[in-house]
């Protein structure tokens, strides 16, 4: 029963520290790309027309970012419980 238990914390613990890393990805993704350009667009190399459109392409790719590390998930545990029905048919 202790194993259990260590067990149990440990994956809460994965998942909480997974939840964050998810939270700062986006968090942090759907700013990037003003940090990026916001220099080019002061020096007037891009209008707020680019910066808008770049802006909007690179928050698609963190929308299809964030449905693939939400599948990743589904798939671990998929996996996870792949193998404890071969551990129960052992």
């Amino acid at each position: 029963l202790p194993k259990t238990n260590t067990v149990v914390l440990y994956a809460e613990k994965v998942r909480m520290h997974y939840f964050l890393f998810t939270k700062l990805q986006s968090g942090l993704l759907m700013v990037l790309p003003y940090i990026v350009l916001i220099p080019q667009l002061y020096t007037n190399k891009i209008t707020l027309g680019i910066l808008m459109q770049h802006s909007a392409s690179f928050g698609l790719l963190v929308v299809n970012g964030c449905i693939l590390l939400n599948l990743y998930t589904t798939l671990i545990q998929g996996n996870a419980s792949e193998s404890r029905v071969k551990e129960l048919n052992k």
